[in-house]
């Protein structure tokens, strides 16, 4: 009986041990993360973006990241700035320039989430995360994706620069209320 209360006790403490460590490197990573005059860490930042599409249920809304209300912490500045011109240049009820989801290269599939992702660092501040869309599918019928993704440095948080080439496409793009601007100028 004395054997098995000191079991217990000894399990109860290595949990506790176990627990306090785990807590603690946590904590470290946690602060070293956002600790001023650190640089953060770029795969937080982008495992914290793909959280919002991980484990959506069938039906629910995908999370709408580009939105006025939750782009400035995702995207620079200068992508926010191409984004809006595109709206300003889009018809009323058309679709602007990025005709799909760009976090998940998919039109179609952001309600249904996406699986675990990676990140493979492809050179400075650029990354590839990969992710299978459709996860609850039997791994023939998945969507594999991998985006690529261009982060900077921005007031001391990351933002996304590029995201799959979309700043080319949103700058690039014709817009009849530039021109009209420009022509009533002169």
């Amino acid at each position: 009986m004395i054997k098995k209360l000191l079991c217990q006790q000894l399990a109860n403490r290595k949990s506790k041990v176990v627990t306090s460590v785990a807590l603690w490197i946590l904590a470290s990573v946690a602060v070293a993360a956002v600790v001023p005059g650190k640089k953060p860490l770029p795969n937080v930042f982008i495992q914290s973006a793909y959280a919002k599409y991980q484990n959506l249920r069938p039906g629910t809304n995908p999370p709408h990241l580009l939105g006025k209300a939750q782009r400035s912490s995702y995207f620079s500045e200068r992508f926010i700035k191409a984004l809006e011109r595109d709206e300003r240049c889009t018809p009323q009820g058309d679709m602007g320039t990025l005709g799909a989801d760009i976090f998940i290269a998919a039109q179609d599939f952001g309600d249904r989430g996406i699986g675990p992702i990676t990140i493979k660092a492809l050179g400075e501040n650029r990354f590839a995360i990969k992710f299978d869309v459709f996860p609850e599918q039997p791994p023939a019928e998945r969507y594999p994706s991998t985006v690529k993704m261009q982060l900077e440095m921005q007031n001391g948080s990351w933002r996304i620069a590029n995201i799959d080439g979309a700043l080319e496409e949103l700058e690039a793009a014709p817009c009849a209320a530039d021109d009209e601007a420009a022509h009533s100028a002169s």
